[in-house]
C-alpha cells in the first residue's frame, strides 16, 4: 500500500482489519481505545480521520461501526491524498478544519467515481 501512515495509524489499521476479519464488523470506539491504549475517544477519532484522509479507510456517516478498509486498487487515491497532505504541511496550511476535510472527501468521491466509470 502507498499510504503515508505513522506507526500508530498502522497499528489502528491492523486492528481494524483483524476485527473485521474475525467478527465481520469494525471495532467500536471503546474497543479501539482500549486496544490502542489511548485514553480518549477523541484520540481514536483523530486517528480515524487521518486514516480516512490518507485513503486507508472509508467511513459511512451516520452509521455505527461503518468502516471499510480500502484495498490496493485505491493506491492512486491514497497517493493523491498524501500529496495534498504533504503540500499543506510544507505551506503551513491547517488540514484539521471541517471545511478542508469536506474538500478532501469530495475529491475522494470524485476520484472514486471516475475510477469506477473507467473500469
Amino acid at each position: 500500500m502507498a499510504y503515508a501512515l505513522t506507526p500508530t495509524q498502522h497499528r489502528l489499521l491492523d486492528l481494524i482489519r483483524r476485527h473485521l476479519a474475525s467478527t465481520g464488523t469494525a471495532p467500536s470506539f471503546d474497543e479501539m481505545r482500549a486496544a490502542m491504549g489511548i485514553n480518549s475517544k477523541a484520540g481514536i477519532h483523530r486517528l480515524l480521520i487521518a486514516l480516512e484522509d490518507r485513503g486507508a479507510i472509508r467511513r459511512l456517516s451516520g452509521r455505527a461501526r461503518a468502516i471499510e478498509v480500502v484495498g490496493p486498487q485505491d493506491d492512486v487515491l491514497a497517493a493523491v491524498m498524501a500529496e495534498i497532505d504533504g503540500f499543506c504541511d510544507a505551506e503551513g496550511i491547517a488540514t484539521d478544519s471541517p471545511l478542508f476535510r469536506r474538500l478532501k472527501q469530495r475529491l475522494r468521491q470524485r476520484l472514486s467515481a471516475a475510477k469506477g466509470g473507467a473500469a
